[in-house]
């Protein structure tokens, strides 16, 4: 049986955006080579190199949904960074949140470039998916404390 996680963990920002009180989320490819293959997550990626965590969120989201952000369209919500010690690294994510002021023009500008699916959940159909990404896990529950 394969781990969940796949082999090549970098630094990487990750975007929560949302409607009311929905989140969009993503269903990951079933990539073997990625991180959480099939599991439901934020929207994001990997740094490149020299790159900043919101130039990387800008360039991601553009690439994965057709949506050109700027800066002042979203926000920072919170860092989730961990230590694998038998590889010896650091892994940091950096999380932020966009809201969807239209929801016409976002479904319309939407198309989905990377992952298999993608969804809007509300906190109770958030609880009950059984594959989330478990760092964006921990930052979407934060943020459904925060909109309460």
């Amino acid at each position: 049986m394969s781990s969940p996680i796949g082999k090549n963990p970098n630094n990487a920002s990750a975007i929560i955006p949302y409607y009311k009180k929905k989140v969009l989320l993503q269903k990951r490819s079933n990539n073997p080579k990625i991180y959480y293959p099939g599991f439901w997550g934020c929207f994001g990626g990997a740094l490149n190199k020299n790159e900043k965590y919101e130039m990387a969120i800008i360039r991601e989201f553009k690439e994965e949904t057709n949506i050109k952000l700027k800066k002042s369209n979203f926000k920072y919500l919170m860092n989730v960074d961990f230590t694998i010690p038998i590889k010896n690294i650091i892994i940091r994510r950096r999380f932020y949140v966009y809201k969807i002021i239209s929801i016409q023009k976002f479904k319309k500008e939407f198309l989905l470039g990377e992952g298999d699916d993608y969804s809007f959940f509300n906190i109770k159909s958030f609880n009950n998916l059984n594959k989330v990404v478990p760092y964006d896990k921990l930052a979407i529950d934060n943020f459904f404390h925060i909109l309460k």
